[in-house]
């Protein structure tokens, strides 16, 4: 998964007309911090009702915005010369966001002491 998300933002930031007058850097990396975000919130809120589906619940409705609203700016006039870009962007940021908080953030805990207690609960995570 490591290794496809990294292929996937090189050849995003590699293809031509990123590099366009259009299309530049900044604005697709914020598009993908944007889709990270919102997937991130997302994946959170789905931990309550679908624990095990919680990843793709954030993906998913971080990818479904992203559509809807650039379908939106499209049909009021906006150019479609960047949306696959911008959509692209968005949805390999979700993935990322969706992964991260899945794995980091909602890491179940459960620990159990000597005198047989059990404590369960949620542990934020960092691998270095």
């Amino acid at each position: 998964m490591k290794t496809l998300l990294t292929l996937a933002v090189m050849l995003l930031l590699s293809s031509r007309p990123l590099w366009a007058s259009e299309g530049n850097v900044p604005g697709e990396l914020s598009h993908a911090a944007g889709g990270a975000v919102l997937a991130g919130g997302f994946t959170f809120l789905a931990d309550s009702f679908s624990p095990e589906q919680r990843k793709w619940i954030g993906f998913l409705a971080s990818s479904a915005c992203v559509v809807v609203g650039e379908g939106v700016a499209a049909s009021q006039g906006e150019s479609w010369a960047n949306t696959p870009q911008d959509m692209g962007a968005h949805i390999l940021g979700a993935a990322a966001g969706a992964a991260a908080t899945d794995a980091f953030v909602l890491a179940p805990v459960v620990r159990r002491d000597p005198t047989g207690l059990s404590f369960t609960g949620i542990s934020l995570h960092k691998r270095f």
